[in-house]
């Protein structure tokens, strides 16, 4: 293995009977490849992630529900919270029935409990049935790995998003 260093100068004073006296003396540090590292001197290239790496990413960690089992929950279940993250005006032209909007650019604060201004159902729903969506699922994806993150407990993704809950013919609200 070979180890690369840096040059650096260093300069000490020699105690000497007047003080004035001064040594300088070039001192070799190793380098680290560790990117954290403060002793680095060059930058390992990095692979950039695209829109694809993040999505296949996230669905790799989140659960989907389809359309009718969802549909069915709606129906059954009293513990579940439908959480819409696309824009204000995506909401406003149509939702799914029973869904709250919470843009997925405001997502952790309006989901965090000790933000002065979250959102008062998403906020208090940590351990209830939560399902997100989007206009095909990608955006609600990344959102779902989000609130895993903040420690929401059962979390889903309506896989496809409203595109298919409307292919599908299911109730949208306008």
């Amino acid at each position: 293995m070979v180890t690369e260093f840096a040059d650096i100068l260093w300069m000490g004073t020699i105690s000497d009977q007047r003080g004035k006296d001064a040594n300088l003396e070039v001192i070799k540090i190793p380098l680290t490849r560790d990117p954290v590292s403060v002793h680095s001197l060059e930058k390992e290239p990095s692979m950039a992630k695209s829109l694809a790496d993040f999505i296949r990413s996230a669905r790799s960690q989140i659960r989907e529900v389809d359309c009718d089992t969802l549909e069915d929950w709606l129906r059954t279940r009293d513990d579940l919270v439908l959480v819409d993250v696309r824009e204000a005006h995506a909401f406003v032209e149509g939702h799914l029935p029973e869904a709250i909007h919470v843009p997925r650019g405001y997502l952790e604060a309006l989901a965090d409990p000790d933000y002065g201004h979250c959102h008062p159902v998403l906020s208090q729903a940590r351990d209830q049935v939560v399902v997100l969506y989007c206009d095909s699922g990608t955006r609600s994806a990344l959102s779902a790995v989000t609130l895993q993150e903040m420690g929401f407990s059962e979390v889903y993704n309506l896989g496809g998003g409203i595109n298919v809950w409307d292919a599908e013919d299911k109730p949208i609200v306008t």
